[in-house]
């Protein structure tokens, strides 16, 4: 073994240390190497162990590596509960990152807590309880726990996690549409069994139903849907862990990422602010629709437009 100058083993005959290439898998767990320790060296020969650059544990640093899988690079990676703390540590980390960029953010984030702040309140018959069996109330409350959970997701960078929940806030989101321009249809939902669902009330089905009655009110369209089921909910031969554009890298725990927080933040916003509009005029939260076509005109782009149409008119014929 060779001895670096500050004292650490280098492994024997591993070559050069290449540049990470795309879709290099980017560690958020390692150790670093204090002078005397031996380095791990993984027994698979297409990887190569960088002892150089090792990162502190809980921090993402980028694998000296070619290859599309790393499994590990430095020291033995912790288990057990000391695997978990570090799991936190580098989450609080990603998390304080993250809070610089809300500030550029507040649109999204004002859209985001208004609508939450409906959900909430209908979910919990804050203002009035309309009896019933509660299905709007238990669907409302279904999706302010989705989109509270894809915020934190966001926040502490795992955004392919935090956008396949916003999947299902868009399938929840398309079935409350359905509601609003198909009772029968609705009707026979509340009253079927798990085959029935299965069978006629499926996303791809209850997306028919919609384009059949009004496409304008399809909140998740076929593209839209067809997109998060292949990037970031179903896997496939190319399935990548967040692999950001802007590194052209994946990443195997949370890793901060400006653009992807910005876009995922959009998505979930213009989606709970879109199903909020008419669970809203379901439950008569006049000025809470007021609020949320307010915030979303006066964010001023084409695509806020769009959902302030969709929202206002779903909202005007539920």
């Amino acid at each position: 073994m060779e001895e670096s100058e500050a004292g650490a083993s280098k492994p024997e005959n591993l070559g050069p240390v290449p540049t990470p290439g795309p879709g290099t898998i980017i560690r958020s767990f390692s150790q670093p190497a204090t002078p005397g320790e031996r380095l791990f060296a993984p027994k698979c020969l297409s990887h190569r162990a960088d002892p150089l650059s090792p990162a502190p544990f809980g921090r993402k640093s980028p694998c000296r590596q070619s290859v599309p899988v790393i499994l590990s690079t430095c020291m033995d990676i912790p288990t057990g509960t000391k695997h978990l703390e570090g799991v936190v540590r580098g989450l609080i980390d990603i998390h304080q990152q993250s809070t610089h960029d809300l500030a550029m953010l507040t649109a999204e984030r004002e859209l985001l807590g208004t609508s939450l702040s409906a959900l909430y309140q209908v979910a919990t018959c804050h203002r009035k309880c309309f009896g019933g069996g509660h299905v709007l109330e238990s669907l409302s409350g279904r999706i302010y726990n989705l989109a509270v959970s894809a915020y934190q997701l966001a926040l502490s960078g795992l955004y392919d996690e935090s956008l396949n929940l916003i999947r299902s806030i868009g399938e929840i989101a398309n079935l409350i549409s359905l509601s609003v321009v198909d009772k029968n249809a609705l009707s026979e939902w509340l009253a079927s069994d798990k085959q029935t669902r299965i069978r006629k009330f499926g996303p791809v089905k209850i997306r028919a139903l919609l384009k059949k009655h009004d496409p304008a009110l399809l909140i998740a369209t076929d593209d839209w849907y067809a997109e998060f089921c292949e990037k970031y909910t179903h896997v496939t031969p190319q399935t990548r862990p967040n692999l950001h554009a802007a590194t052209d890298q994946a990443h195997v725990g949370g890793a901060h990422n400006t653009k992807e927080l910005q876009r995922v933040l959009g998505e979930l916003s213009t989606i709970v602010g879109s199903v909020a509009m008419i669970v809203c005029k379901y439950a008569d939260l006049d000025d809470l629709i007021d609020e949320i076509v307010r915030i979303v005109r006066k964010n001023g782009t084409e695509s806020s437009d769009d959902a302030a149409q969709l929202a206002t008119r779903s909202a005007r014929e539920s």
